[in-house]
Parts: structure tokens; C-alpha cells; sequence
């Protein structure tokens, strides 16, 4: 038997501009991106000690429920799916 996981999934893709950013926010439930081209960095603000981690293509990010982030898009943009 076959499921259509798409049925189930509540998420998006985005193409995003060079060097785009979004300034910190949170999410009411965990949020997957997976990076299908160019690169995403992001960082946690509120950590004691906050750094940046980019993801490539292939790349899987998944932001806990109520995380505060910012993200930033590379030089060439950034394709990605996002599921909620």
C-alpha cells in the first residue's frame, strides 16, 4: 500500500533573493527546510552565545517550536522547501 505523503504536508517553497534577510522570529511549531539551491544561514539570537551556521544544496535545517531565528540568503539566493 501506498501513502501520498503530500496530502499530509503543510509547507512551501520559496526563491529568495540575493542576500536577503529576515530579521529575527519564531515559529509557532517546528519548521524543516530543506536547501535545493544556493545557501541559508541562519543564527539564534538569544543563545548565550549566538553563531551562524550556513546550509547548502542537499542541506536540512530543522527550528524547534518557538526558537527565535534570523536568516540570511547567500550571494546567488536560495531555493527552499520549508514544511510545517
Amino acid at each position: 500500500m501506498t501513502k501520498n505523503l503530500a496530502a499530509d504536508w503543510d509547507g512551501s517553497c520559496f526563491l529568495l533573493n540575493s542576500n536577503a534577510y529576515y530579521s529575527p522570529h519564531k515559529h509557532s511549531g517546528l519548521t524543516t527546510h530543506l536547501i535545493l539551491s544556493g545557501e541559508l544561514t541562519v543564527s539564534y539570537p538569544d543563545d548565550a552565545q549566538p553563531e551562524k551556521e550556513t546550509f547548502g544544496v542537499g542541506g536540512r535545517l530543522d527550528v524547534e517550536a518557538g526558537r527565535r531565528h534570523e536568516v540570511w540568503m547567500g550571494p546567488e539566493g536560495c531555493t527552499y522547501v520549508i514544511g510545517e
